[in-house]
């Protein structure tokens, strides 16, 4: 399948309304994104791979999973977020935050034991 801009908002807002499925196939179509950002916090591929595993699929909220795909990722602007969400831009903007923060956080004591 192709994949579009229309496609990945549709499948992201999916995924926001609590389709588990929509979700795990959106973070595996960014995995390799993802664990490249999470290795070179952790400098180890195994902290990588434990870390993206465990905080993915459990430390984020409906909505911050999609818009941590659809912004880094994706290079989505936060306009077209909030349309393909039907966020406001503040709302949004948070959202983007929080996900970074949250992953972030969850990295910090891997990152930390390289130092």
């Amino acid at each position: 399948m192709v994949r579009t801009e229309g496609n990945e908002a549709a499948a992201v807002a999916t995924a926001v309304a609590g389709d588990a499925e929509a979700f795990r196939v959106l973070v595996a179509g960014h995995s390799r994104s993802i664990f490249r950002l999470a290795y070179r916090m952790t400098g180890n591929e195994q902290d990588a791979e434990t870390e993206v595993r465990q905080k993915v699929s459990a430390a984020l909220s409906a909505t911050e999973p999609a818009v941590f795909v659809m912004r880094p990722f994706e290079g989505l602007l936060i306009e077209e977020i909030c349309r393909a969400l039907g966020l406001r831009a503040s709302a949004t903007k948070n959202a983007i935050f929080r996900a970074v923060q949250k992953l972030r956080r969850a990295l910090e004591p891997v990152v930390a034991t390289r130092r």
